[in-house]
């Protein structure tokens, strides 16, 4: 696969590259959530392994350590970039191992599944596992301190603890055992598949915490029907082919106590790094937390020291990638301490729910500062440049800051959402909310300039010109003992707010000129339709003016008024009734049957000439209906 070179690998004075205490990698643990949200559940391989493609570019991205088949003055071809043990500062180049890994392990079991269809597939499943066999020597051999050969002591170069080397171990034995299966070597098979589970029954046992037991657990459940199918092909018992030779395991055994007892040593003596947040002291002991407040710090200072924005954005680019996944790390942790003690304010879920707290700040607070440098970087000057009078070639459009800066106070919004922010250090978020407010005010003013809506621009201007002056440096700094984070984005919200000051009264000046101008020019511009002799008549209808000249001049006849349309409302009278109340009381009517008529008279008439024509009538169509 080939990918994008964007920088070249870690140097000796990267932050990346400084490390006080040696790096640990839960491999299976890893393995196995991978595994478990990346399609594996429902055995689709080839979805997993476009995860572990996707997820080695991403790291190789962020680490800035991408491969490249354009290298200049080569003539071409696919350049590599190997991960070597000196390059071994981060957890995530061992995970780049481990995913190159997976990735060929994936390939080789979707192949296994269509070789049903296309039996000649096997044969690339081999190749395959191969690969995925010499990658997990590689990784054994990084944690080991080795050089990338096979070699399995540790050296004094070592960079991870004893438990990631022992993960490692149980990796490599984990996919030599599948290749040999694969090829019907059974004999090795089997040996290896009892190496790697010795190796998870003791790391097991060395973890207090019975949570962290089912990867291993679930590994261990998945290798004994193959250790037993092994056993029964080389025509043994389960029973007697399911655990090695005796001194194969007390070697082991003795190899893991050593390891073991080791890493526990290492993590008792080392000092519990301590966290400050919301005036409260946090104890740290999770290794993998006290290494990214280490990289926290180093990256702070690093950004005090780098001058361009492009420096300070790639440092930040790597801290929030570590940050997400330490995030993420947190929240496993804090459900785990909430189902084990059963109550939701036990003194451990305490502790990580304000380290998660702490984490999520950083994060916000770091997305705040990356959006703030993109903007300055975008414009080219700075600060200054982004509130300046621009030429529209060379800036940036107003629509587009608008938008970082709309994301900024969203990002806010978000830090004041967290558990006792409000009530510790709400006023500062709110005046650093205010600030960005007043600077998206600004620049949505130049949004209504460019599109001549002078006195909207103006009023918005008049508004951010009032609530200037109540930001100073004061109410942008968190009060001490809050946070140990020093290296925060208040001195840049500073520099915007005094830049905008410094350039409001010319956007001020622009706008009212601007707006002045723009009605005189309508004024003049708008043609004279109408001249009237003695009296102004415009808005006037002709026909009530008959008795005036009015001399219109060349201006358009459809601009005449004959007459007001619709016209206006006006009593009308009405006509009036009369009403006949004489006849009811005075006049004497005739009774009903003679009004109406008897049956007998009706008949009469109707047959129009006695019996016969009743009778004739009959035969007509006549006649009275029965």
């Amino acid at each position: 696969m080939t990918e994008e070179s964007t920088g070249g690998p870690a140097t000796v004075d990267d932050p990346r590259r400084r490390v006080a205490a040696p790096l640990t990698l839960a491999i299976q643990p890893m393995i196995n959530d991978y595994h478990l949200k990346h399609g594996l559940r429902h055995n689709d391989y080839f979805r997993y392994r476009g995860y572990c493609t996707r997820r080695i570019k991403h790291i190789r991205k962020v680490l800035h350590f991408t491969q490249t088949s354009h290298k200049p003055g080569s003539g071409g071809g696919f350049h590599p970039k190997p991960v070597k043990p000196d390059l071994i500062t981060d957890p995530r180049m061992l995970e780049l191992v481990v995913l190159t890994c997976e990735r060929a392990w994936a390939h080789a079991m979707q192949l296994k599944d269509e070789s049903e269809l296309q039996p000649r597939r096997r044969f690339h499943v081999k190749r395959k596992l191969g690969v995925a066999v010499q990658n997990a020597h590689h990784l054994l051999a990084l944690c080991s301190g080795g050089g990338g050969g096979e070699g399995d002591q540790e050296q004094p170069g070592c960079t991870v603890d004893a438990r990631t080397v022992l993960e490692a171990k149980a990796y490599k034995s984990l996919m030599e055992a599948t290749f040999w299966h694969e090829t019907r070597d059974f004999t090795s098979a089997m040996a290896a598949f009892n190496s790697a589970t010795a190796i998870y029954r003791k790391i097991c046992a060395f973890l207090e915490d019975t949570h962290h037991h089912a990867p291993y657990l679930a590994q261990i459940a998945h290798i004994e029907p193959l250790v037993n199918f092994c056993a029964y092909s080389l025509g043994e018992q389960p029973s007697q082919g399911g655990s090695p030779a005796a001194s194969e395991i007390s070697s082991l055994e003795i190899e893991l106590e050593e390891k073991l007892k080791l890493s526990a040593a290492a993590s008792d003596s080392t000092p519990a790094t301590e966290v400050t947040w919301l005036n409260s002291r946090v104890s740290v002991r999770l290794p993998w937390v006290a290494q990214f407040l280490t990289t926290l710090a180093t990256v702070g200072a690093e950004m005090r020291k780098a001058v361009a924005d492009d420096a300070k954005m790639s440092l930040l680019d790597g801290l929030l990638d570590q940050t997400r996944q330490v995030q993420a790390k947190l929240k496993e942790e804090l459900k785990c301490a909430t189902a084990r003690s059963g109550k939701e304010d036990s003194q451990e879920a305490s502790t990580l729910l304000l380290l998660l707290s702490y984490v999520s700040f950083v994060k916000l607070s770091n997305q705040i500062q990356k959006n703030l440098l993109f903007v300055m970087n975008l414009v080219g000057g700075g600060a200054e440049m982004l509130f300046s009078e621009r030429k529209a070639a060379t800036s940036a459009k107003p629509q587009t800051v608008l938008k970082f800066f709309e994301s900024c106070i969203e990002l806010l919004d978000e830090i004041l959402a967290l558990d006792g922010v409000q009530e510790a250090i709400g006023g500062v978020i709110n005046c650093r909310k205010l600030a960005l407010s007043v600077c998206r005010d600004f620049h949505l003013a130049r949004c209504f300039q460019q599109q001549q809506e002078w006195k909207s621009a103006l009023a918005l201007l008049v508004h951010c010109k009032k609530r200037a002056p109540t930001i100073d440096q004061k109410s942008l700094e968190l009060p001490k003992g809050t946070t140990g984070d020093e290296y925060i984005e208040e001195n840049i919200v500073l520099s915007l707010v005094q830049q905008l000051s410094n350039h409001i009264e010319q956007e001020i000046t622009l706008a009212y000129t601007s707006a002045v101008a723009a009605q005189y020019s309508s004024a003049v511009a708008q043609p004279a339709d109408t001249e009237a002799v003695g009296a102004e008549v415009p808005s006037v209808p002709l026909d009530c003016n008959l008795d005036t000249w009015i001399n219109f001049g060349s201006g358009p006849l459809n601009k005449m008024r004959l007459t007001e349309f619709p016209p206006a409302m006006k009593p009308i009278p009405a006509k009036p009734l009369f009403f006949d109340i004489a006849g009811s009381n005075h006049i004497a009517l005739p009774e009903g049957a003679v009004k109406r008529g008897s049956p007998q008279q009706k008949g009469a008439a109707a047959g129009g000439g006695g019996v016969l024509g009743g009778y004739f009538s009959g035969w007509w169509g006549g006649g009275a209906k029965k």
